[in-house]
């Protein structure tokens, strides 16, 4: 159950909306991320040409674009997702959203929670994988960096088998992808200005 959503609301808080939240399902989430992804390898990948034709020879532009990539990867969800729209670009093109489990917008903290949360399982994998390398358990190695891979996989999988389409990450994290109402998000769009700023840390209203 999700508090301030399926829950009896209190006097004086917010009425619980009839039939519980909708949450966005494993194939709709698989759907927004391929659409995000796809978005951008685009950007990266024209950054990347951009370097390439501008100065082919300079390596050390090259190897940053990985550090770029990464930066340019982490700001996208972050900050999207703690915004006033609070979904990125493939979210929205699913008519969904992230919320925390009262269904109210993350702050950029829990945000930034939520994307590292997603690959814990393949870094604390490959540390033992770093590890490793330094003791006679070398042929390990291999198997350690395959096996974070698949417990990251398998992370992200459980969305499809939890009763609030949480994955690893969101449960973690104290997150919820949830689905827009078609009418509600149109009459929402129509009806409510852009009146939310950025302050530093997180969106608020002006």
């Amino acid at each position: 159950m999700v508090a301030g959503l399926d829950a009896e609301a209190p006097a004086g808080a917010r009425p619980a909306r009839p039939g519980g939240p909708l949450y966005a399902g494993f194939w709709r989430r698989l759907v927004a991320y391929l659409i995000d992804m796809g978005l951008l390898v685009a950007v990266q990948g024209a950054i990347a040409l951009a370097v390439l034709v501008s100065d082919p020879g300079d390596l050390q532009a090259v190897a940053n674009l990985s550090l770029i990539g990464a930066a340019l990867t982490w700001a996208y969800f972050t900050v999207l997702e703690s915004s006033p729209m609070r979904a990125t670009v493939g979210k929205l093109a699913m008519s969904a959203y992230v919320a925390d489990e009262h269904g109210d917008p993350l702050t950029f903290a829990r945000a930034n929670a939520r994307y590292f949360l997603k690959f814990i399982a393949i870094v604390l994998v490959n540390l033992l994988g770093v590890l490793a390398v330094f003791t006679p358990m070398r042929q390990l190695v291999g198997p350690l960096i395959v096996a974070g891979l698949l417990l990251q996989y398998l992370g992200w999988a459980t969305a499809a088998f939890t009763s609030q389409k949480q994955a690893l990450h969101d449960v973690l994290a104290g997150t919820l992808v949830l689905r827009r109402e078609p009418a509600r998000a149109s009459a929402e769009t129509a009806t409510r200005p852009f009146t939310e700023q950025w302050d530093g840390s997180r969106w608020v209203r002006r």
